[in-house]
């Protein structure tokens, strides 16, 4: 059976671990690389992932020099912003590859970004190509499994999604990213700016698209949650007043009256380690991962696993909702 050519978009921590992922899996041929960062254009992928071993693909600092043949697929793990992506897109999608994206606001850039996301679809129309958002938040814990979820009810009244993950587990650019050791007027100051966790809102409308619900009345917030005692995490110390992480939610309603409500939480030395869906409704359900799911390893395995069903969607901008059931993909026969 023939082999899928990837060509991997991004070599931080994420893509690494997708690069690795793919290689323990049969059926897949790495065939090209990107990135911007200086120390890592012009080594061997290998190296720059910690394979071990030369791959014999040099990391490009252009697409162009991404696709020294035809691929099959694009996996896309650089930015979280749709706007600081888009370039990307518009450079990607000429070359007739499917993209799988990790960004977060591709997941469901419908309401917040229609503007966007039709460029993006018109561009991927044009060329043939299908392009999606993916990962683990957004684009599964707690936007498509609650939706799943909601299948076995005869009503639904409202949606909970509570998500408490532990910070001093995660990578050190995850850790910056919600805030970790600095003051709280720096972290005001960033919230005010659009910094914080990135893809509550666009979870939220994924849940209203799936159950049909038109959002009338929509709020979000996030807090500093501060260290009361010294602090570390890796490299970073927290002294007594300084920012520990974060907790951010979303919330909409509908005019009937049905409500959606997210609340994510990321910090150093949390209570509990937890991802907790509650829907109301007929029946109840409440459904409970102690310990959560590990955001890093389960978007890297989302982003391949993905993969096949990409590869036969039709082209254009799709969300995870418009594929067929996900799951497990152990990788082509030989």
């Amino acid at each position: 059976m023939e082999e899928i050519n990837v060509v991997q978009c991004g070599i931080g921590e994420i893509g690494a671990a997708v690069t690795r992922l793919l290689l323990r899996k049969r059926g897949f041929r790495i065939v090209g690389a990107w990135d911007i960062d200086p120390a890592k254009v012009g080594k061997d992928l290998g190296e720059v992932v910690g394979w071990g071993e030369p791959l014999g693909v040099v990391v490009s600092p252009t697409p162009k020099g991404a696709f020294p043949q035809e691929a099959d697929i694009v996996i896309h793990t650089t930015v979280s912003s749709l706007e600081g992506a888009l370039p990307q897109y518009r450079a990607l999608i000429p070359f007739g590859a499917n993209i799988i994206s990790s960004c977060e606001e591709l997941v469901f850039p419908w309401r917040r970004h229609r503007a966007l996301a039709e460029e993006i679809h018109g561009l991927a129309l044009e060329h043939g190509v299908t392009v999606l958002g993916a990962g683990v938040n957004p684009g599964f814990v707690m936007d498509l499994l609650p939706s799943l979820l909601s299948v076995v009810c005869r009503e639904v009244e409202g949606i909970s999604v509570r998500r408490v993950i532990d910070a001093g587990k995660r990578r050190p650019a995850f850790q910056r990213k919600i805030g970790v050791g600095m003051d709280p007027g720096e972290f005001q100051e960033r919230v005010g700016k659009g910094g914080g966790h990135v893809g509550l809102p666009e979870s939220l409308d994924l849940i209203a698209a799936s159950l049909g619900w038109e959002i009338t009345e929509f709020t979000t917030d996030v807090e500093a949650l501060i260290a009361d005692r010294p602090l570390r995490a890796g490299d970073i110390e927290v002294p007594v007043g300084r920012v520990r992480g974060l907790r951010q939610w979303a919330w909409g309603r509908t005019p009937e009256g049905r409500t959606i409500s997210l609340e994510f939480q990321a910090c150093l030395c949390p209570d509990e380690e937890v991802d907790e869906i509650v829907l109301r409704g007929d029946p109840k359900l409440v459904v409970r991962f102690p310990g959560g799911i590990h955001g890093d390893i389960a978007t890297a395995a989302i982003l391949v696993n993905t993969i096949p069903a990409v590869l036969t969607a039709p082209p254009g901008l799709l969300t995870v909702r418009d594929l067929p059931l996900p799951s497990y993909f152990a990788g082509r026969k030989g």
